[in-house]
């Protein structure tokens, strides 16, 4: 802050509100949302040297679980996630706050908001401090897709980097072996699938109806990855 001396009186200027970019990506289980967003960072800080993140809630969310404390505190959530099932709102709220503050050039958020609640704390927050929601990016792939993607997925335990079925090797390139994840069953897919067409409604229903300019796209990610980037490009 900077103080200004106006006719002998000291007036207290604020420093400007550097704008940042956040977006809210959404789409199914499966439909590419995380290596799309972690795929557009990267080229962005190459590029432009912009430090956007890719922040997943679902991501975050497994690396607390390997907390000990984190995982005591929050047993019962931790349960539900692994069923497939919405945690709480306190936690994810809490994980998203701390991603703002951190954000350099802004976040594309994946897996949040989940509820209208959510996406009215998201609005509401932005707001508080100077920034804006800027759009919402929806990736669209079938449901037989993403089956097809998630039943035949491998992910490494320790780092956390996911392979699709065209990585034949049962090890990560850190050295561990990969597992399918416990929501990676079909049973908890197709729950995830019900539990997302039902959440997204909901929250673009919200955002539709607010006057603020947010901008709506649809992508198609049923494509190879390089032309979905490509699309998201374009309209971020």
């Amino acid at each position: 802050m900077h103080k200004l001396n106006i006719g002998g009186l000291f007036m207290i200027k604020k420093e400007t509100c550097k704008n940042k970019d956040f977006v809210v990506i959404f789409g199914k289980p499966g439909s590419g949302k995380g290596t799309i967003s972690s795929m557009f960072c990267k080229e962005e800080k190459e590029m432009h040297n912009l430090n956007i993140i890719s922040f997943s809630t679902g991501e975050y969310l497994r690396k607390l679980k390997q907390d000990p404390k984190m995982y005591k505190l929050y047993k019962q959530e931790f349960d539900k996630m692994d069923q497939g099932k919405r945690v709480s709102n306190k936690l994810v709220i809490a994980a998203v706050k701390k991603a703002i503050m951190d954000a350099e050039d802004g976040i594309i958020f994946d897996g949040f908001p989940r509820n209208e609640y959510q996406a009215k704390w998201l609005y509401e927050y932005l707001k508080s401090i100077g920034q804006n929601l800027n759009s919402v990016i929806i990736l669209d792939v079938p449901d037989n897709e993403v089956l097809r993607r998630l039943s035949s997925r491998k992910t490494c335990p320790v780092c956390g980097k996911v392979y699709n079925s065209d990585y034949k090797s049962n090890y990560c390139k850190c050295g561990h072996t990969l597992i399918v994840r416990d929501d990676d069953t079909e049973f908890v897919i197709k729950n995830r699938l019900n539990d997302y067409k039902k959440y997204s409604k909901e929250v673009l229903s919200y955002f539709k109806s607010l006057s603020d300019n947010i901008k709506f796209y649809n992508i198609n990610a049923n494509r190879p990855k390089e032309k979905v980037l490509k699309d998201f490009i374009r309209v971020f």
